[in-house]
């Protein structure tokens, strides 16, 4: 395995796990790309496909960091918050780990600002997308039995999404667990807290707090926070170093210098944020937002997004009907179940069973329909649709019962 950072985009037309077919490239970096896709087994459904590259410079450090990100994956399926995307699937290809996601129609903070000919926005446009991040950051700093943190709030990592101009939080968590080279920067320089180059064990929400007021410094100003001198200062303790630097931002100007227009008390949230000590900033990301909705009450509470609260009751319903019932069969038949583990979170799952020819269930989830559909495949032979559970009804378990106990008679009766 090679620690090069060049990487060639995968080319379209490309399907990775027989199943996703790379459609265009939306970036490319160091450590991978993010490419548009379709899911051939969910209707060409669009999603986006993360690669990250394997740059492990040792078997060991591969296998820790296989460890790591797996786990870390596994987390981030979990996640149930409407600002941000799900992740639905992970695989390894090649020298690669891909992961799956909602594909976000719509565009990033980053290009509006380029797009805005480099302009600060209106002062409560930015803080309702600073309260709409802050509600997420809070969902995830609370998370048990260990909270997630972003470690790379930026604007380019905001996508507001054009049919509901709801702001997305994208690359949740990657950026402190996937980092083979040590001497690299965690996070991106100017947005990232300065105890983030330190040990990440001890990196807490307040990081991700000082990189939300980074960001909203830039999209306040219109100017593109730079890393501030001697930035990469791994040799001091990180008490040593910031006991000189307790002022805030010192590598950017103030916002009421920058824009006099905005409200004072803009100003000095902002600058809270970003004071070099976490123990000066915000304690959680939930002050924050109280912070945030005492200048713009209600800010951060977008319309109800009907496709997540759907997720919610699909999600549900493959904890408490579909897992239990799967692996109940798996244990009435333990040398004829052919499926070797059952996720917790998926479009499309096949669980297969072993009869003269393979018998399988082919479980699809159907957002338009507000459904979950359940098809039989025998061998060669075209599936054919056992039947459909409707989420939005009272009856969904009672169906979903009758469906999969269906499939096993056909099972038994061969």
């Amino acid at each position: 395995m090679s620690g090069s950072l060049i990487h060639s985009p995968l080319p379209s037309g490309t399907v990775l796990d027989k199943r996703y077919r790379i459609k265009e490239l939306i970036k490319a970096g160091g450590y991978g790309a993010t490419y548009k896709a379709e899911d051939t087994c969910v209707d060409g459904k669009t999603v986006a496909l993360k690669e990250m590259l394997d740059t492990f410079q040792d078997a060991d450090e591969r296998q820790v960091g296989i460890r790591n990100f797996l786990a870390e994956i596994q987390i981030l399926q979990r996640l149930a918050h409407p600002n941000i995307p799900r992740i639905s699937d992970q695989f390894m290809a090649g020298a690669s780990f891909f992961f799956v996601m909602d594909y976000i129609e719509g565009t990033d903070l980053s290009t509006l600002l380029r797009e805005n000919n480099g302009e600060g926005f209106e002062e409560q446009d930015v803080l309702e997308w600073g309260a709409q991040v802050c509600d997420a950051l809070a969902y995830v700093h609370k998370l048990k039995p260990k909270p997630v943190i972003h470690r790379d709030i930026k604007p380019s990592n905001l996508i507001r999404r054009d049919r509901d101009m709801r702001i997305m939080v994208v690359d949740f968590g990657i950026a402190g667990v996937y980092n083979p080279n040590k001497d690299r920067w965690v996070g991106t320089p100017g947005y990232a807290p300065p105890e983030q180059q330190w040990n990440q064990d001890s990196v807490d929400g307040r990081a991700d707090i000082y990189a939300l007021g980074a960001s909203l410094h830039h999209l306040l100003s219109g100017q593109r926070p730079e890393s501030p001198e001697n930035a990469h200062f791994t040799d001091l303790p990180f008490s040593q170093w910031f006991s000189n630097h307790q002022e805030p931002f010192t590598h950017m100007k103030p916002l009421n210098q920058l824009r006099p227009d905005l409200s004072e008390e803009c100003c000095r949230l902002v600058a809270k944020a970003l004071f070099w000590n976490p123990d000066d900033r915000y304690g959680s990301a939930t002050e924050m937002l109280e912070a945030l909705r005492a200048l713009v009450p209600g800010c951060g509470q977008p319309e109800p997004d009907v496709q997540h609260d759907f997720r919610l009751r699909v999600r549900e319903a493959q904890a408490k009907w579909i897992e239990p019932a799967l692996r109940e069969i798996a244990r009435r038949f333990p040398g004829r179940c052919l499926t070797p583990s059952i996720p917790s979170e998926y479009d499309y799952f096949v669980f297969s069973l072993a009869s003269f020819t393979p018998l399988e269930l082919h479980i699809k989830v159907n957002p338009d329909a507000l459904a979950i559909e359940f098809y039989r495949k025998q061998g060669l032979l075209q599936k054919d649709l056992l039947g459909t559970a409707d989420l939005r009804g009272a009856t969904a378990g009672t169906e979903i019962a009758g469906i999969i106990r269906e499939f096993i008679e056909d099972f038994e009766s061969f």
